[in-house]
């Protein structure tokens, strides 16, 4: 299913594969998180209160799953590029992964989507 597509929702993009963090405009964020509750709320840490979900930013890391391994079940995502380019990311990419905290032995899995507008400006 599309969720979003062309240069109205996106508008010019960079595409950095080095990057840990996805930045995407503030339309296209709402649309993907649409998409995930109104599919996946099955999913840890999708639906609920806003404070509870991993939608919110969270420079603290707090809103993350954390567990031995990803869950499955999160959807792969596949963004459509310039020129007929299609490039497929799966969870195990789009998720942030950080040590655990409450207990080492797992993993926090942090939702690496972001709004455009949520990247830190120093002044």
């Amino acid at each position: 299913r599309r969720v979003a597509t062309g240069p109205e929702a996106f508008g010019n993009m960079q595409v950095d594969s080095g990057t840990t963090l996805t930045y995407v405009p503030a339309g296209t964020f709402s649309a993907i998180k649409a998409f995930m509750q109104r599919h996946y709320c099955h999913m840890p840490k999708v639906c609920g209160a806003d404070n509870a979900t991993f939608f919110i930013r969270d420079d603290n890391e707090e809103h993350c799953v954390e567990a031995a391994a990803l869950p499955k079940g999160y959807p792969v995502m596949r963004w459509h590029l310039a020129n007929g380019v299609t490039v497929d990311v799966p969870p195990e990419v789009y998720f942030k992964q950080l040590p655990g905290r409450a207990d080492p032995d797992k993993t926090r899995f942090c939702f690496g989507i972001r709004r455009l507008s949520d990247i830190p400006v120093n002044r």
